[in-house]
């Protein structure tokens, strides 16, 4: 196995664990905070993040050196693909929104945003790491799918 697709699956794993882990607090927001569709949406968000992460795995597992992605999964990837794609938003909005919040409490307490203790900065690391990863995955899964179809057409020729 390449580098590359250790990285891919470190990647997936990892977001796995902060999509799961994110999604499940959205969760139980759903039912302690006056806003429950706010954390439904965040709920549904991470989610997705989620099954992008699982899904890429498993077209890796499945399918990786030589079968393309055919039938049901095609339709799948490429509808999880482009949500996902704009999901990209949504966690540069969520960094943003940090970086905000970051900013509006060093205002109250009289200090820079760099003279914040280091606990103020773990929501933001682990929302960087999140986009971070989620642009691994989407560049690794297109780069997967493409591999996949050129190994596919060799294999398909060898046997001719």
């Amino acid at each position: 196995m390449e580098r590359r697709w250790k990285v891919y699956q470190v990647a997936c794993y990892l977001q796995l664990l902060f999509t799961g882990l994110h999604s499940f607090v959205s969760f139980v927001g759903v039912f302690q905070f006056k806003h429950p569709i706010y954390f439904l949406l965040l709920t549904i968000a991470y989610g997705l993040l989620f099954w992008l992460a699982g899904f890429g795995i498993s077209i890796y597992n499945r399918l990786y050196p030589d079968k393309p992605v055919a039938g049901k999964d095609k339709r799948l990837f490429n509808r999880l693909f482009l949500i996902n794609f704009f999901l990209s938003v949504f966690l540069f909005g969520l960094v943003f929104a940090e970086i905000s919040t970051l900013n509006d409490i060093s205002d109250i307490l009289s200090l820079s945003i760099t003279g914040l203790p280091i606990p103020f900065y773990i929501q933001l690391i682990a929302y960087i790491l999140m986009l971070i990863f989620h642009f691994l995955i989407l560049y690794g899964m297109y780069n997967l799918r493409v591999l996949l179809n050129i190994n596919s057409q060799k294999k398909k020729f060898e046997f001719e």
